[in-house]
C-alpha cells in the first residue's frame, strides 16, 4: 500500500528505507539489480544514498512506489496517492501507474479528484459514509 503521508523513515537513506523488510536471504547484489530493474522499467530514477529528508514529495513517493514493487504485488492499493505531488509528479505517477495496470497489475486508487478517477480508473465504486453508492465502468 502506498500511503497518502508516507511511510518513511526519515532517519535513513532512500536505500535503507528499501531494504527495510526485504527477505535476509536475498544477496545484496540480487536486491541492487531488482532496484535498477524496477527503477528502469517503470521510470522511478532514484539516487539510493540519498536521506530521505532531502527528497521532495514527488521523489518520496517514488521510493514508497519502488519498495512495494520490490515484493511483486499483484495488487497495489493507492492512498490519496496525488495529495502533495506537482502537475509534473502527477503525470509521472500516472505513467507509471498505466504502465503496471498493462502489464496485468490491479491497482485500487482512492482519492476524491474526480478529474484522477476519470483519467486512470476502467471501473469505479463510489462511497459515503462507508457505504457503497454506486459503480460504474469508465
Amino acid at each position: 500500500m502506498v500511503f497518502q503521508h508516507f511511510s518513511l523513515f526519515e532517519s535513513l537513506t532512500v536505500r535503507d528505507n528499501l531494504i527495510l523488510g526485504i527477505d535476509e536471504n536475498i544477496s545484496y547484489s540480487k536486491l541492487q539489480e531488482q532496484l535498477e530493474d524496477i527503477s528502469s522499467k517503470y521510470n522511478l530514477p532514484l539516487d539510493l544514498d540519498a536521506p530521505i529528508t532531502s527528497l521532495s514529495a514527488g521523489e518520496k513517493q517514488r521510493v514508497e512506489i519502488v519498495r512495494i514493487l520490490l515484493q511483486d504485488p499483484q495488487l497495489l492499493i493507492m492512498d490519496e496517492p496525488t495529495s502533495v505531488l506537482t502537475p509534473q509528479e502527477v503525470e509521472s505517477l500516472f505513467k507509471t501507474l498505466n504502465a503496471l495496470v498493462t502489464e496485468g497489475r490491479t491497482i485500487l486508487y482512492i482519492t476524491h479528484k474526480l478529474e484522477e478517477v476519470i483519467s486512470l480508473c476502467n471501473e469505479v465504486t463510489i462511497m459515503r459514509n462507508g457505504k457503497v453508492i454506486d459503480s460504474c465502468s469508465t
